[in-house]
């Protein structure tokens, strides 16, 4: 039986993906501060043993969260934007997820396979994939949206996405 997993947080400014770094790091006090005025900072979350990592930029003055996953090379493999409707309701506005076909491909290589969803609170939206990155094979499809929902990872939210009206924040409860 494998032991419990230690997940290390870091609260800052930002971070600086070329050093890998935390930038502005501040303490957990100033960050709930920042969280309950709305002003914007950064949490950074690392599984212990792991070079991935998460990166977390809050504003929730501006109504936005954004999500940077990283993989074990320090290469952003999924970013996501999501809009703050209320309290504990999040949108999913866009995301962008990339494919690196093995571990020397550099982040955000012309060859690296890409799909992009965006997406309006009204229901419609796009999915663009680019199986070859900007080498060829686009297949674009903007009939509608994927609706359902994703849990935000670390935070314990699920985000929607679809029409904002629609849109459950769990299995249960219809927002």
């Amino acid at each position: 039986m494998a032991g419990p997993e230690i997940v290390d947080v870091v609260y800052g400014e930002g971070r600086d993906s070329g050093r890998a770094a935390v930038l502005g790091p501040i303490d957990t006090a100033v960050a709930v501060a920042r969280d309950a005025a709305g002003l914007p900072y950064a949490v950074v979350q690392r599984q212990q043993g792991s070079p991935g990592v998460i990166v977390a930029h809050v504003a929730w003055e501006r109504h936005c969260l954004g999500l940077w996953v990283y993989d074990a090379q320090g290469r952003r493999f999924l970013e996501m934007d999501l809009w703050r409707l209320a309290e504990d309701r999040l949108f999913l506005i866009h995301q962008r997820g990339w494919a690196y076909r093995d571990d020397d491909i550099p982040e955000f290589a012309a060859d690296a396979g890409r799909v992009t969803i965006q997406l309006l609170p009204d229901g419609r939206g796009t999915r663009t994939v680019k199986p070859r990155g900007d080498k060829g094979g686009l297949a674009a499809d903007d009939r509608g949206c994927v609706r359902g929902t994703a849990m935000v990872p670390g935070t314990g939210l699920r985000a929607v996405a679809g029409p904002a009206r629609r849109a459950r924040l769990s299995g249960r409860r219809q927002l």
